[in-house]
């Protein structure tokens, strides 16, 4: 446990078990980036990094939006590709 009589705080083991607690979270926390544009042209050159990068910093999930009739087919092409990406297809006002 890591209180001590003079409280969590003040404990010479606040600092190991915060960080132990914290690492903990962070093993347990999963995000999803919920409005990402990866089929944009800006990322043609490193998308497979792009996607590789976010997995490892927690990010599970993908939603990737169409912004326009002429993009439908890009982000189911892109959820079809990478494990862990959804294409949402509708078009932007």
């Amino acid at each position: 446990m890591c209180y001590s009589q003079t409280g969590f705080f003040h404990s010479p083991l606040f600092v190991p078990c915060f960080s132990l607690l914290l690492i903990s979270l962070l093993l347990i926390l999963r995000f999803i980036d919920t409005h990402s544009h990866i089929y944009f042209s800006q990322f043609d050159h490193d998308r497979d990094e792009v996607v590789q990068r976010a997995k490892r910093a927690g990010v599970d999930r993908i939603i990737v939006p169409s912004t326009s009739l002429e993009d439908f087919d890009k982000p189911i092409k892109l959820a079809e590709k990478y494990e862990g990406v959804y294409a949402a297809i509708g078009t932007h006002p």
